[in-house]
Formats: C-alpha cells, structure tokens, sequence
C-alpha cells in the first residue's frame, strides 16, 4: 500500500512538473550578437517580455552584446529578459566632482568602462574632502567613445608633497630645496643620483628626477636627481659637488 502511494504521488509530482515546464516555461533563447530589433522579435515569439540598457561597447551600435538571464534558462512565459545594447557612438561622463573615488569609479563601470580606462591622478586641493574627486577629464556632459581613456583627479588620503619641477638647478641647490620639502636624497648608491655623461643639459645642472616633477608622495620618500656629465657644455664654474664623496650615499649614511 505505502509502494503505491509512493508511486502515485510521485507520478502526480512528474506530471506537475512536465505541466509546468510544458505550458507555463518556456527556454530563454540566445540573441547575443542580434540586433535589438531581431532580439526582441524573438523573445517576443517564446512569450517573453524585454528591457534595454544601453552601455559604451565595442561592438557595433544597436547590438546585444549581454543577456540576463543567460541562454538555455527555463522561465515563465512573460518574464523580462534584460538586454544589454551597445551604445558605440558614445556616453555621456557624469558629474563626478567632490563624490568618493571608488563611487566615481561605479559610475563608469556602469557605463561600460572597465578599469584599464580609468587612469587616478593625485591632486591636493583642500577645497575637496580627501579620497573625493577634485576634477576629471573628459568633463562632465563630455561624449566619450568606448575604451576612450578618462582620468580622475583625486585628493590623496595621506598628507604628500608634490615633488617640484627642479630642471636647470644645480645639484646641490635641488638637493636641499628636496630636503626642505621632507624627501630623501642620496648622491652614490642605488639609491643616489643618474648621471648621464650624454644629457642634453648642462654640466652638472638637473634634467629631471625619479618620480617625475609634478607627481605627490609622501615624505621620507626617496627622491633621485638626474644630473648631467654633459661636459661639451663646459664646465664654466659650475657646481662640481656631483664629485664630492661627502654627500649621502644610497644606504641612507650622512
């Protein structure tokens, strides 16, 4: 008795399953890489509805190029598959001034940007709450294309020091403006400063410094002048002390 009732209810759980998959399901089929016109007229012919979200993509314009969900689901017949439509012709930059930068970087991922076109840029401006964007490039309302690179200035966390444009100064005179500033600066060693006897400056004058001018870091940071042995320039007086052995060395020794 127990078997037979086991095997009818079982028979009734089969048969309401094939009902349901049978009227009430239906397969969600694929039509990335169609048109939006041909996707929706197939999903509208297996019973479904659809909605669009357009973002930057490198396919061509008006094209699916992701569904959700994906092909080969089961459904009921009415559901709302969401079709992602490639906008090629470009998107609009929000406005992202004075918002978190990892909010501003949301933004852009929702637009369809991934994180190699996103490039941060450290700018102090006190007028901004630090970790928060003080300006970007293209600017808000800007249509860029997909993969078009966009940069966000943002306000460092920690309190840097930008590192000062010192070409055509004297080693000597750069070194102590960068010791004033609160960064390490050594002559010899690993660490001390590129000579290059081929620079196109003069003898014994800054060409430029590793990291670059312009660029903020923080205090305690090492700093390497690049100096020029260029002598066709001659050596007219000039600030000789690159020679002198009495400077730091690379270790960090006085």
């Amino acid at each position: 008795m127990t078997v037979l009732l086991i095997g009818i209810l079982s028979a009734v759980g089969l048969n309401a399953v094939w009902t349901f998959m049978s009227n009430d399901s239906v397969e969600v089929p694929e039509v990335v890489g169609m048109s939006l016109e041909e996707a929706s007229a197939e999903l509208e012919r297996e019973g479904l509805t659809y909605e669009t979200v357009e973002q930057a993509h490198d396919s061509e314009k008006g094209t699916v190029f992701r569904q959700s969900p994906n092909p080969s689901q089961r459904v009921k017949q009415g559901f709302t598959v969401t079709l992602y439509v490639s906008a090629q012709e470009g998107v609009s930059i929000p406005n992202m001034i004075n918002t978190p930068e990892e909010e501003a970087k949301k933004a852009l991922y929702d637009l369809g940007f991934t994180p190699e076109d996103i490039k941060v840029e450290l700018l102090d401006d006190e007028n901004y709450a630090r970790g928060h964007v003080v300006r970007h490039e293209p600017k808000s309302g800007d249509t860029v294309a997909p993969g078009d690179p966009i940069t966000l200035y943002v306000r460092p966390e920690e309190d840097l020091v930008q590192i000062p444009n010192l070409n055509g100064e004297f080693q000597s005179t750069a070194e102590e403006r960068l010791r004033e500033l609160g960064f390490k600066v050594y002559r010899n060693g690993e660490n001390g400063a590129i000579y290059d006897r081929n620079a196109n400056a003069p003898l014994y004058k800054v060409y430029g410094s590793t990291p670059s001018p312009g660029t903020y870091h923080p205090k305690g940071e090492v700093v390497r002048l690049h100096v020029s042995l260029n002598e066709s320039y001659g050596r007219g007086g000039g600030d000789r002390s690159s020679d002198d052995d009495d400077g730091e060395d690379g270790n960090g020794e006085e």
